[in-house]
């Protein structure tokens, strides 16, 4: 873990903002795959459609916070309290 915060401290206010940016397009679309996905499985299985259902909505909501909290330290990538915060995710 520590290697992978001293690459971050390394990178260019460029590279930082490209990362940032590469961070919240794979949250979204990992999000929207499982989705999807999930929603085909709960329609061609009836058996496990309720407990889809809940995952997919589990998905739904906690995707949605992981979005906002990428859009957020992309935004403000050098803030050192966000930065901090984000490696201890």
């Amino acid at each position: 873990m520590e290697a992978f915060a001293q690459n971050i401290v390394d990178l260019t206010l460029t590279e930082l903002y490209f990362f940032c940016q590469v961070l919240v397009e794979t949250v979204e679309k990992a999000t929207a795959a499982f989705i999807e996905h999930g929603t085909e499985i709960a329609r061609s299985n009836p058996e496990l459609r309720s407990e889809m259902e809940d995952a997919i909505e589990d998905t739904r909501r906690d995707g949605d916070v992981m979005s906002r909290t990428s859009h957020a330290f992309a935004d403000d990538p050098c803030s050192s309290m966000k930065v901090k915060l984000w490696i201890c995710l």
